[in-house]
C-alpha cells in the first residue's frame, strides 16, 4: 500500500488545526492517528494535544479556491474547480 502522500493541515484564524488531509483519492487505511500526529509535529509544529482525534473519521471531501488564492473552502464534488482530498476534520 502506497503511504507516500504528504499530509496538509487547515488552521483557523488563531492557527489552530481543524482538518488534516492528503490530496486526491487516498486509501483511508493510510491515514492513521500515528501518521497524523507525526506529520503535525514535523510539518506544522503541533503537538497531539492540539488535535482532537478522539473520534475522527477518514472521509473523502472536496475543496476549491475561495476568495483568494491562499484560501480553500469545502464544496460539492461537481463544483467548478473542485479538488478531491481524503482526510479528517477535527471535532
Amino acid at each position: 500500500m502506497n503511504t507516500a502522500h504528504r499530509f496538509e493541515f487547515f488552521t483557523d484564524d488563531n492557527g489552530q488545526p481543524w482538518a488534516c488531509f492528503a490530496w486526491g483519492d487516498v486509501p483511508p487505511a493510510t491515514i492513521t492517528r500515528e501518521r497524523i500526529t507525526d506529520a503535525a509535529a514535523y510539518y506544522e509544529g503541533f503537538v497531539e494535544t492540539e488535535l482532537d482525534l478522539d473520534n475522527f473519521t477518514v472521509q473523502a471531501m472536496w475543496i476549491q479556491n475561495g476568495s483568494d488564492e491562499e484560501t480553500w473552502v469545502f464544496c460539492d464534488a461537481d463544483a467548478p474547480g473542485a479538488e478531491r482530498i481524503t482526510g479528517v476534520r477535527f471535532s
